[in-house]
């Protein structure tokens, strides 16, 4: 009796599994299904019956994500403990900025010289892109592109005097583009009477950094750099070391640098991390960027010993990723105002205080060691 009982559990468990495995088996793409919207979860796929011609059948199934977002800052009280959400929080918010603008009509005129060809074939999608980032600040009534190549540096000359009187034009054969091998970048210029910006392009590539002249953030940052003079109704001044009411060259080129990669890839973060790191220059997992390094090179009274100190050009990506955090913590909107306002209200370090609730000095010291922690330094 016992032993018939026995058999009679063991037949009755191996038909319950071989009835699981046909259900399970026959739950996969192609498959045929009894009835339209019923779903079937079978590892980590969900397959969902729909119609095929004729005939019901499984879909290809969809792959249920397990990734969870890193943990954003709230302020600078816990910035340090979150230092692996910044750039995410940051890239986020500005791609929430940029979907909830309106796609208005951008006021934008591409010259382009005679034996010149554009690298970007569609730079209207970077200003767009910027536009949408920072509607709410005060925007450039016209916006003129003008593109050239070493032939047409001449032609190039005369052009930028007409649209900007004031704008000092050798800077196309001395800066810009000296010679057929180094003509390469670009500039921004304003003419504060008609309110219109000139993003000047070249259009020699870097072997190094191929993406810039191609990708569309080589205008996006030169763009940036007329919404700061726009915004701030002022001209940069033309020195090396920008001077106060100014903010910092670190956040003049900063803000520009963040801006350009949060406009292009705002449609993924991966894209937005890779391009971040590469135009980087190697300063992730580099011992000589520690925290101390870092809070010695955000000094907001640049001087000549502060240039001898420390290389310049880190106000690139040193600075993008100061204002990456400001970002994190208030928004693109806020980076912006920092600017707009250092220059109408006493200086950078005044606009910081009021635009963040914090002193710039009192917070320097978390922001240099959450950086260092973001550099894996």
């Amino acid at each position: 009796m016992a032993h018939r009982l026995i058999s009679t559990v063991l037949i009755a468990s191996v038909m319950a599994f071989s009835l699981s495995t046909s259900a399970t088996a026959a739950t996969k793409a192609g498959a045929k299904c009894q009835k339209i919207g019923v779903k079937s979860v079978v590892g980590a796929k969900t397959f969902t019956c729909i119609k095929s011609g004729k005939k019901l059948v499984w879909n290809k199934g969809v792959v249920k994500s397990t990734k969870v977002d890193p943990v954003a800052p709230t302020g600078f009280n816990d910035l340090e403990a979150n230092f692996s959400g910044v750039s995410y929080t940051a890239w986020k918010k500005s791609r929430e900025k940029i979907l909830a603008s309106s796609s208005a009509s951008i006021p934008l005129e591409i010259l382009v010289g005679e034996n010149t060809k554009l690298n970007n074939k569609n730079p209207e999608y970077a200003i767009s892109q910027v536009n949408k980032l920072y509607v709410g600040s005060i925007l450039p009534k016209n916006i003129v592109l003008l593109a050239f190549s070493f032939q047409d540096r001449d032609w190039a000359i005369t052009k930028m005097e007409q649209i900007v009187p004031s704008a000092v034009s050798a800077w196309i054969k001395d800066v810009a583009c000296p010679s057929a091998d180094n003509c390469l970048g670009g500039g921004s210029f304003h003419n504060l009477s008609n309110k219109t910006s000139l993003i000047v392009i070249t259009t020699g590539i870097d072997p190094n950094n191929v993406s810039n002249a191609t990708s569309g953030t080589l205008e996006a940052h030169e763009y940036t750099h007329s919404i700061q003079q726009s915004s701030a109704d002022a001209l940069r001044p033309g020195v090396n070391l920008l001077k106060s009411p100014w903010p910092p060259n670190w956040y003049w080129e900063g803000l520009a640098n963040f801006s350009q990669h949060a406009a292009i890839y705002s449609d993924s973060f991966e894209k937005y991390s890779q391009f971040r790191k590469e135009t980087s220059g190697g300063i992730f997992n580099n011992s000589t960027w520690n925290a101390k390094y870092i809070e010695g090179y955000f000094q907001t009274n640049l001087t000549n010993d502060w240039d001898l100190q420390y290389p310049r050009w880190r106000q690139y990506d040193l600075g993008a990723m100061l204002v990456e955090i400001l970002v994190a913590i208030k928004g693109p909107d806020s980076a912006m105002q920092v600017f707009s306002e250092s220059i109408n209200g006493g200086g950078f370090e005044s606009a910081f205080q009021r635009i963040y609730g914090s002193s710039f000095q009192s917070v320097l010291p978390i922001i240099a060691r959450t950086i260092a922690l973001q550099l894996g330094n």
